[in-house]
């Protein structure tokens, strides 16, 4: 890492493990001193945005990570796995859950600069009052950070990003900034949208020049919780009821109390305070509460806002629903009088009079010009097809690309998604396909319909794409009818138009590649449109091209991140409508990482479930003999179940104990008292025991026992078994078999 005093490598990988487990997929935003030039990159992993952190230049310049769960699709984008200038970065419809309650304590001071050590100090003062407050509503320990110039609190959430969460979460931080903002440090309350980004921690915080007053530091996690617990929804409701209502609705059309002084009323009532300076109004901290005089110190406020609103707000329970109106009440009970009730009911009743007597827009009158000049238009109706007709008309046959003649086709004239995980070699098997059918050449045992294919490579430069090709032919000349190229529009910006250009140039193309998909696929139109609707509008446009032109146009796209064994075509990334929408699907795959690849197809088109197991050797691809898979699982988890310390440990335990119990970090300290010490994790040693709870049964006569302990961790009881009763087939006790069965879920503990 050539930046490390900007970029501390292992704060990061401890960010990522915190706000983003198990690979969940991120984006990292990279902004200098003109935030309009912005650089993105989409990553899963922390050693990929490592490697991807070194070939940028970090100096004057900050970096920020998306918090809320990232919508999977967005790996496919031009910029995953790397850093890219000008490219799409994630917006609020592209967020899948809230995941995180973001409080960002944030000195005030002047724009672009670094905070003063003073002003650090007053926001981390704010913020353990902030974290106090939470703790007694009922909150978990949160993430805790320092942010460079100031602090954030991160309490974990799980919500749905609809409106009213984002209303919710919007209420929640109002309500905070209004109780707790002072003139040195406020509650940042803008940090309620679902594509919000926070500092990547581990990460210097820039802004500025690096003074001795206001120096550049590095961001950091300060605590994180042993277990970070998810705060129900309930917990934020109470926040947000906080917020008195005159914040929630700041607009109104009458101001009874424009005239007021508020000031003015506090003097002559003999209210003592301090000011200071809320959001859109003017805080005035009580030194006593008028309803309790023992809630003293600032405990209880008048807010006094822009619009003229007046609110109170007391921190303690017993005044919970104490308004202004009822303090004004205590001290002038005639504060509302009937006159000032009769001034607001004549003010609605006039408005409503107005609104009632206006007349209706666009309706003509008998005798108006207007209805004249409209006549209105006669629908007329389509009429019933019978299937007959169908079956008399001449229609074409479909075009088969690759497979002429056989039962399954694996390619058709329409659209295909081709989906695999990266690095997989799916754009090999692209080009390989545009190269058999450019030659006419048999691809992967089919025959071929020879015609003019189209590769977009849309995602490399020419230097690799020069080196692929070549690599490809093996020496042959490039095929004439074989078209190469880098660029295109997108779906909704004239790509169908450009590839009908083509069609022009050349009526002899048949195959079509963009590689990937994700480049040329429109924008999301609104918050409205679900991802399903955008995948079947961006795939129909593709769908009539095809059929117009009798093509196959082959879209690459790339693979969740879990397999799906049991339905490959799941694992597709994006929304059930690319699945639903296009003509066909064809998914690689492997189960392991040393089995053959496994292809399967299927379509509208294709009568059947094509399957194929090849290999890539040397940019050649060629099909294989699958393996008896089951059998060579069995093999390798008997020799893994052999050849472990954690087995030797588990016997030799069992030889000592009539009966041991425990956690794992338990069994890992007592196997060293026997001289079979464990080097693997305690998670690793459950997952162990999970596995082969059958085979300690069935090979060494240990029984393995897991009792669930509530919200904390296993434990097992280990013993020797006492149980005759055996499986003749299986070599396992029958009482035994069920209860390992419902550790690993799959009802053979062999599997």
């Amino acid at each position: 890492m050539r930046w490390t005093d900007i970029i501390d490598e292992n704060e990061i990988q401890k960010t990522i493990n915190v706000l983003k487990p198990e690979h969940q997929l991120f984006e990292i935003r990279v902004f200098g001193a003109d935030k309009r030039k912005v650089i993105s990159g989409y990553f899963t992993d922390c050693g990929t945005l490592i490697s991807a952190l070194d070939k940028i230049d970090p100096r004057d310049k900050n970096l920020y990570i998306t918090l809320n769960k990232v919508n999977e699709a967005l790996y496919s984008r031009s910029q995953h796995d790397k850093f890219l200038a000008n490219v799409n970065t994630t917006s609020d419809t592209e967020i899948d859950r809230y995941e995180w309650l973001f409080i960002d304590l944030d000195p005030v001071r002047l724009t672009n600069i670094s905070s003063s050590n003073t002003e650090l100090a007053a926001a981390e003062k704010l913020k353990t009052e902030v974290r106090q407050y939470m703790s007694e509503v009922g909150f978990s320990d949160p993430v805790e950070a320092m942010s460079g110039n100031g602090y954030h609190l991160l309490y974990r959430i799980d919500l749905s990003c609809d409106d009213p969460h984002k209303q919710l979460l919007n209420d929640c931080l109002t309500a905070l900034a209004t109780l707790f903002n002072n003139s040195a440090v406020k509650i940042d309350t803008v940090n309620y949208n679902p594509a919000r980004i926070c500092k990547l921690y581990g990460t210097l915080a820039q802004k500025g020049f690096n003074t001795t007053d206001r120096p550049h530091r590095m961001s950091r996690l300060i605590s994180v919780p042993d277990r970070i617990l998810i705060n129900k929804e309930d917990l934020l409701q109470i926040i947000a009821a906080e917020l008195p209502q005159e914040a929630k609705a700041p607009k109104q059309t009458v101001k009874p109390q424009q005239d007021f002084n508020i000031r003015d009323w506090l003097a002559t009532y003999g209210f003592t305070y301090k000011e200071d300076v809320g959001r859109d109004c003017q805080m005035f901290l009580l030194d006593e509460c008028p309803f309790d005089s023992s809630h003293r110190n600032g405990d209880s406020k008048i807010f006094a806002y822009t619009n003229g609103a007046i609110a109170f707000k007391c921190h303690h329970n017993s005044c919970k629903g104490k308004t202004w109106q009822d303090v004004r009440l205590k001290y002038e009970p005639d504060a509302y009088d009937r006159k000032l009730d009769d001034e607001r009911i004549e003010a609605g009743y006039q408005k409503r009079k107005r609104q009632k007597n206006a007349p209706e827009m666009f309706i003509p009158m008998e005798g108006d010009p207007v209805k004249a000049s409209v006549k209105e238009k006669k629908r007329t109706f389509r009429k019933l097809k019978t299937g007959k007709k169908l079956m008399e008309k001449e229609l074409p046959e479909l075009t088969y690309y690759v497979g002429v003649g056989d039962e399954l086709p694996i390619l058709t004239e329409g659209t295909c998604i081709l989906s695999a995980k990266p690095k997989l070699g799916k754009s090999w098997l692209a080009l390989a396909m545009c190269l058999a059918v450019a030659n006419g050449e048999d691809f992967l045992g089919y025959k071929t319909k020879q015609c003019s294919s189209l590769y977009l490579d849309l995602e490399t430069s020419e230097v690799i794409q020069k080196k692929r090709l070549k690599k490809a032919l093996k020496g042959k000349p490039v095929p004439e009818n074989f078209y190469l190229e880098t660029e295109t529009d997108s779906i909704n910006n004239g790509f169908v138009e450009q590839i009908e250009a083509y069609m022009k140039e050349d009526p002899k193309i048949g195959v079509v590649v963009v590689d990937v998909f994700q480049i040329i696929r429109s924008p999301v139109k609104n918050q409205k449109e679900s991802e399903y609707e955008h995948a079947y509008r961006d795939i129909t446009p593709l769908n009539e091209l095809a059929q117009k032109y009798h093509i196959a146009i082959i879209l690459v796209c790339h693979d969740r991140k879990a397999v799906d064994p049991d339905d490959p075509f799941a694992n597709i990334l994006g929304s059930t409508g690319l699945q639903g929408a296009a003509t066909q699907m064809m998914v690689m795959f492997r189960k392991k990482k040393n089995d053959p690849i496994h292809i399967s197809v299927k379509g509208k088109t294709i009568d059947g479930l094509p399957e194929l197991n090849v290999k890539l050797d040397n940019a050649e691809w060629s099909v294989v003999e699958a393996a008896n898979t089951e059998e060579r699982e069995k093999a390798e988890a008997m020799e893994e179940y052999l050849n472990s310390e954690i087995r030797t440990a588990v016997l030799t335990i069992a030889e000592n104990n009539s009966m041991w119990s425990g956690r794992c970090s338990t069994l890992i300290q007592d196997a060293v008292q026997y001289d079979v010490p464990i080097q693997d994790s305690a998670k690793h040693v459950g997952g162990f025991l999970h596995r082969h709870i059958g085979r300690f049964l069935a090979n060494d006569g240990v029984k393995i026992s897991i009792i669930e302990n509530g919200t904390g961790g296993k434990q097992y009881k280990i013993c020797k078994s006492t149980v005759d009763t055996v499986d003749e087939d299986e070599g396992i006790p029958l009482m035994d078999w069920e209860e390992s069965s419902n550790y690993n879920g799959s009802g053979n503990p062999f599997l």
